[in-house]
């Protein structure tokens, strides 16, 4: 069900959505910019930025429609992302751990967190 105008009074809802798509479009530009850069072609170009930007925007999206199940698979994103970052780059510098998961696990973690408000 499509959020009501009634729910965006509570702030915390709607930073929630904008924390989700904000996390999700910056991957949908990451993905192709970062095609782009390689000099890949086009078509490999779109499948380049629909791997993390298509799972990002359908995770956001997800949320968006279903309260519950998106914030849960939000929340799961994020602790996924931060575990299997932990566990793939073990010796990793103490800040360089920080910054990745401030950046790349607490995004969705956040949203989730957020939107389970609404729930």
């Amino acid at each position: 069900m499509l959020p009501s105008l009634k729910s965006f009074k509570d702030w915390t809802i709607a930073c929630g959505y904008f924390l989700a798509f904000a996390w999700a479009m910056f991957w949908v530009w990451f993905g192709i910019a970062s095609g782009i850069s390689e000099g890949i072609p086009p078509i490999a170009v779109v499948l380049h930025a629909a791997f993390p930007g298509a799972i990002c925007l359908g995770l956001a999206i997800t949320a968006l429609f279903t309260d519950r199940i998106g914030a849960i698979l939000l929340l799961a994103a994020g602790v996924l992302i931060g575990v299997a970052y932990l566990f793939l780059f073990p010796h990793a510098r103490l800040n360089v751990n920080l910054f990745c998961e401030l950046t790349l696990a607490a995004p969705p973690f956040l949203a989730g967190l957020l939107l389970m408000k609404r729930v």
